[in-house]
């Protein structure tokens, strides 16, 4: 539309302004009439459960008036919570007005999927077909994913009955079932879900994939995106838990995980078992003990891009191991979060590191002590471990400092936190 302003001197400004809604008048017609419907005021488009065909002022053989049942009509965006790309872009078009074609047969499936898209009170228990219709539809409408999609789809999945996965198979529905099918808008929401699986909390997750509710989770972990699964449970170890069962009901659309493996490095294998590794490229180990036992398993993580262990203590005899060790390709980053280093001081030039693992970074809580008493405190040396620092604590008792005298040590550039302590220099300067 064209908004005139005429101002006091009768010139003419013309601002192009979008339309802010469109009316959206639904028409059923039959497989036979469909090439012969025409309207001289709007734009009509015929919908289908693949795609939208968009026809212009088609011009029939017989030019016969439509004569087919009116629906419904819908005003977007004010009838519907969902935001619904296809109906975007028309109004960015400047479109006020459109009519929607409809098979017959379609006539309830779509009455019932703009019903409900109206108001979510208004789903009803479902059969799996309809289940299935109304994710085509929001497939073809473009929806973007956000927080009103995220809660449409938990209460329409909770009423679905009879789910079954053999169905889903049988008519190659999987891709409806993958939120990846709907990303053309996923930037426009970034917090998405987070998950957490501890000891308060894991009685009610087990309910959950019991067979009572095993249907709606299944369908649930697969339409919806995770953004973070953490999973923090003490008490597996050693107990008589079906971890088989923990793992495969597992969400699959997830894009980080965090592990609390103190304990339960038995959990770690099983999750690799059952491939869950494969698909996630954000990994966070939370370890207490050495970190031995995961230099052994590295290849469980040669599809992850994103590896982070964090870890109580460590010391430079599994830093040296780790160097020697051929990571997985795919690693682009690892990163060492770590409380203290064992054996600081007391190491020699043999366990000095190479600093040769360009995609390795260490964020570091454990002291370095540099002091012009080189009897009492170590001599800050050429080691490759300070190249990986990206955090650490400093504590000068030098008499003059200057951070320019350790470029040659450390990578500068690299360190992003930097806890410095100046207790008796004098004529500091950064």
């Amino acid at each position: 539309m064209y908004l005139n302003i005429y101002l006091e001197d009768l010139q003419s400004i013309s601002i192009n302004c979008c339309a802010y809604s469109i009316n959206v008048e639904f028409l059923s017609v039959n497989e036979t009439n469909k090439a012969d419907l025409y309207s001289n005021q709007v734009e009509n488009y015929f919908l289908n459960k693949e795609n939208l065909e968009y026809s212009v002022n088609i011009t029939p053989r017989k030019r016969i008036e439509m004569k087919t049942p009116k629906l419904f009509t819908f005003l977007y965006p004010d009838d519907t919570f969902l935001k619904l790309g296809f109906f975007e872009k028309l109004i960015n078009e400047n479109k006020t007005e459109i009519q929607l074609l409809v098979y017959e047969k379609e006539y309830f499936n779509i009455l019932y999927f703009f019903t409900i898209a109206r108001n979510r009170d208004e789903i009803m228990m479902i059969d799996l077909e309809m289940f299935f219709h109304i994710l085509k539809y929001l497939n073809i409408m473009d929806v973007y994913i956000n927080k009103n999609y995220h809660e449409f789809i938990k209460s329409l999945v909770f009423y679905v009955k009879n789910f079954n996965e053999e169905y889903t198979r049988k008519f190659g529905l999987e891709k409806l079932l993958d939120y990846k099918r709907y990303n053309n808008n996923l930037k426009q929401y970034k917090k998405f879900i987070t998950m957490q699986i501890t000891d308060l909390n894991y009685i009610a997750y087990i309910r959950s994939v019991s067979s009572i509710f095993n249907s709606t989770w299944k369908i649930l972990c697969r339409v919806l995106y995770f953004d973070k699964l953490y999973i923090g449970l003490s008490f597996i170890h050693g107990q008589d838990i079906d971890t088989n069962m923990f793992v495969c009901n597992l969400p699959k659309n997830i894009r980080k995980i965090d592990i609390l493996a103190s304990n339960n490095i038995s959990l770690v294998d099983k999750l690799y078992e059952f491939g869950v590794f494969t698909t996630i490229k954000n990994v966070k180990i939370i370890q207490n003990a050495s970190l031995y036992s995961f230099l052994k398993r590295m290849n469980y993580f040669d599809q992850t891009q994103i590896l982070k262990f964090e870890l109580n203590r460590m010391s430079f005899m599994e830093m040296n191991a780790l160097e020697k060790i051929n990571l997985p390709q795919s690693i682009k980053i690892l990163k060492i979060i770590i409380c203290k280093f064992s054996e600081f001081r007391n190491r020699t030039p043999n366990h000095y590191l190479l600093g040769n693992i360009q995609n390795l970074v260490i964020d570091s809580s454990s002291s370095i002590e540099i002091s012009d008493d080189e009897t009492n405190f170590a001599k800050l040396s050429n080691d490759g471990y300070y190249k990986y620092l990206i955090g650490a604590d400093f504590f000068f008792y030098e008499s003059k400092f200057n951070l320019h005298d350790y470029k040659d040590i450390f990578k500068i550039e690299k360190i992003i936190r930097l806890n410095l302590t100046l207790l008796s220099a004098k004529d500091n300067f950064l």
